[in-house]
């Protein structure tokens, strides 16, 4: 069985890999792809007026990529201490 800090670790670790996830999508595409589906996404990316969006995109991705991949490797560590612990 899996004990109550196991599982938390866990999905803290699945939710910041998603975060991740999520902050090189938004790389990738600029920072448009936060409020729209990806047809509209292609319609859009060139248009002056997205511009406020395109910069909170870009924030919201640094911010992710400068802290959330900090969690994810204490995470990490945390985890196999706990594993290793276990084994003993």
């Amino acid at each position: 069985m899996i004990d109550l800090k196991t599982g938390i670790i866990v999905i803290l670790l699945f939710f910041s890999f998603v975060l991740i996830g999520l902050a090189f999508i938004l790389k990738q595409t600029n920072g448009l792809f936060w409020a729209r589906p990806p047809q509209n996404f292609l319609r859009d990316r060139d248009k002056p007026i997205n511009e406020a969006e395109r910069k909170i995109g870009q924030r919201v991705a640094t911010a992710i990529l400068s802290f959330v991949p900090l969690v994810f490797i204490f995470l990490l560590i945390l985890l196999f201490f706990i594993l290793i612990n276990k084994i003993k």
